[in-house]
C-alpha cells in the first residue's frame, strides 16, 4: 500500500476537494511541477544526456543538411551507456510494479489498456549489448518505487511512466549528433515515437474509468511519491558511473541531504 500523503515531507499537495475543472493529465502536470523539476535539476544524467555537441554549429551551414555520420565523441558515447543503463533499472522498476503484479495487471487490462510487449527493459538490453556492454554484469540496482493499489494510483505512477519517455526523440536526434545515425536507439525510437499516442489512450481509459476529486488525489500523492523516490535512487546512482560524478562533490551532498532530511 502506498504511503500516507501525509508520509511525503516537503511537498504541498492538491487539496482533495478540489473541482474537477482540468483534464486527469494537465492535474497531474500541475500538481508534480516542483518535484519534477527539482529531480531535473539534482540529477546530472538528465542534464548531461540532452547537451548538443559543442562543435554543432561549425558542422552545418545555414540551408544545409547534417553530415549522417559524425565523428564518434567517446566522452558522449560512455555517457550513453550509462544513460541506458540507469534508464534500464528504472524501467524494470516501473515493470516490476505494473506490468508484473497480477493486482496491477488485472487493474490496467480491466479499463483496456495492454501490456507493452516488447518490454521497454528489453528494447533497452538490446541495445545495450550493441554497443558491447555485458548487461549480465552491468545489472544497475532496479529503482525502489512505491507499489500502487488502485486505479489511480496506477495512474499517478503510469504519469511519470510515460512522461519519463517523451524526450526519446529529442534524446535520439542528440545521440546521433554525437554518434552518428547508426548509433542503438531502439529503445528511443520505439518508446519515443509512440508514447504520445499511447499516453492519449492511457489517459483516455482512465478518465471514461470514472473521476472524483479523492480518486484524483490519489493519483497526484503517487505520482509526487515516484518523482521523489527516483530523485533520491538516481542521485545515489549516478555516483557509481565515473562520467556522471560531480565536479564538486559538495554540491551534491548539500542536495542530498535536503533530499534526505
Amino acid at each position: 500500500m502506498i504511503m500516507h500523503e501525509s508520509m511525503v515531507s516537503g511537498i504541498e499537495l492538491v487539496p482533495p476537494h478540489r473541482p474537477l475543472t482540468t483534464s486527469l493529465r494537465q492535474l497531474l502536470r500541475e500538481q508534480t511541477a516542483d518535484v519534477h523539476a527539482k529531480l531535473e535539476r539534482s540529477t546530472a544524467l538528465n542534464q548531461k544526456i540532452s547537451t548538443k555537441p559543442a562543435n554543432l554549429k561549425s558542422m552545418t551551414k545555414s540551408g544545409s543538411e547534417l553530415p549522417s555520420r559524425v565523428v564518434a565523441n567517446q566522452e558522449y558515447q560512455e555517457l550513453y551507456k550509462s544513460f541506458l543503463q540507469i534508464t534500464r533499472a528504472l524501467e524494470l522498476g516501473f515493470e516490476a510494479q505494473i506490468d508484473e503484479r497480477p493486482l496491477a495487471r488485472k487493474i490496467l487490462l480491466s479499463i483496456g489498456l495492454e501490456l507493452e510487449s516488447p518490454k521497454a527493459s528489453e528494447l533497452i538490453v538490446a541495445d545495450l549489448e550493441k554497443l558491447g556492454v555485458d548487461t549480465k554484469t552491468s545489472m544497475v540496482q532496479i529503482a525502489p518505487l512505491p507499489q500502487p493499489s488502485t486505479l489511480h494510483e496506477l495512474l499517478g505512477m503510469q504519469y511519470v511512466r510515460l512522461g519519463s519517455r517523451l524526450g526519446g526523440t529529442m534524446i535520439a536526434k542528440i545521440a546521433e549528433l554525437h554518434l552518428g545515425s547508426e548509433v542503438p536507439r531502439e529503445f528511443l525510437i520505439r518508446h519515443g515515437a509512440g508514447v504520445k499516442l499511447y499516453v492519449e489512450d492511457c489517459f483516455g481509459s482512465f478518465e471514461r474509468a470514472g473521476r472524483s476529486s479523492i480518486f484524483d488525489h490519489e493519483a497526484i500523492v503517487v505520482a509526487q511519491q515516484t518523482f521523489k523516490a527516483i530523485m533520491r535512487w538516481q542521485i545515489e546512482t549516478e555516483r557509481s558511473f565515473k562520467e556522471l560524478r560531480p565536479e564538486r562533490p559538495s554540491t551534491t551532498s548539500r542536495v542530498w541531504n535536503w533530499l534526505t532530511r
